[in-house]
This record gives structure tokens, sequence and C-alpha cells, in this order.
């Protein structure tokens, strides 16, 4: 028997590696978004005009709150979905999030989507994890989703509402 190159470990690997620096792509694009100075725009020559509508105070991001999955939620105000699903069984099989939102009481329109795959029997498969992220506006209906045929006790889900504070 000769050791050969693991395919599907690799693949894994490459996944979580992925998965992970997209999240802090993301987190780190917020951040550094958000420094605690307004938004203004500039026009063609230059001059910094305020939007017409809302402006944004940057920096001034609400308090998350954590929410539970499968149910749907009313937006008061605009702000981010951020959603995480950690595989930690060893069972192996195919579980995922996904952020749905509409202006309708059951929304359809899929925002975001991530799955995680775990193979039977694999030690690697308990630190798989999926991230979803999507903005959310005032007034639309929202949830997020746990998708595929893994059973719950295989993965945890943690799921944050983050506000974003703005000035009529």
């Amino acid at each position: 028997m000769t050791k050969g190159y693991d395919h599907e470990f690799t693949i894994g690997i490459a996944k979580w590696l992925f998965s992970v620096a997209f999240f802090g792509l993301v987190l780190l694009l917020v951040v550094l978004f958000f420094t605690g100075k307004e938004l203004h725009y500039k026009d063609s020559l230059g001059f910094r005009n305020p939007p017409k509508e809302k402006t944004v105070i940057l920096g001034a991001l609400g308090s998350r709150q954590k929410l539970s999955v499968n149910r749907t939620y009313r937006a008061s105000m605009d702000g981010y979905l951020i959603g995480t699903l950690v595989g930690n069984g060893t069972k192996g099989g195919v579980a995922g999030l996904e952020i749905i939102a509409d202006q309708q009481p059951n929304p359809t329109v899929r925002l975001a989507a991530n799955t995680i795959s775990a193979h039977r029997n694999s030690n690697w498969e308990r630190n798989l994890r999926a991230h979803v992220f999507a903005p959310i506006r005032r007034e639309d209906y929202y949830r997020v989703n746990t998708t595929g045929p893994m059973p719950s006790n295989q993965y945890t889900t943690e799921i944050f509402w983050v506000p974003l504070n703005t000035a009529n």
C-alpha cells in the first residue's frame, strides 16, 4: 500500500481556510468602513454634499443581538445578519445556513448561503465552519434557515443581528 495525496483532506482544508478568510475579510471591511465619521458624497467638482435621504453615522453600530435559526423576524432599522454554523460531530453529512429576506411576512429571496460537507469518521470535520453575512433593510422580514440532511446534534449555530444607527 502506498501513501498517496489525500485530495479530500486538501479540499476540506482549502474550504475551511477560504471560509475563515472570507468571513475575516467581511468583518475587516465593516470595521474599516465604520470609522466614526459621517458619510458624505463628492459631486463632479469635488464638493462634499450630504445625501438627500438619510445620513449614515459611521461607527454607530447598535448592540448585537443573538437570534434563533428557522424563525422569522422583522427589522425595525437597517442592519446586518451574521451567521456561523460549526460542525461538531463525527457521523458526517451536509449542513448549511441560508439568509432569506423579503418585504412579505413569509420571506423567499435568498441573500446568502453556505454549507459544510463532512465525511463520515474523519477527525477534522469537527472544525468545519460555514459563515453567512447579509445586509437587511428596515421593515423587511428575514430569517436564517438551516439546510441539509445532517442531524442538528452534529453542528451548532450562532446568528447575530447588528443594527445600523441612522439619522434622518
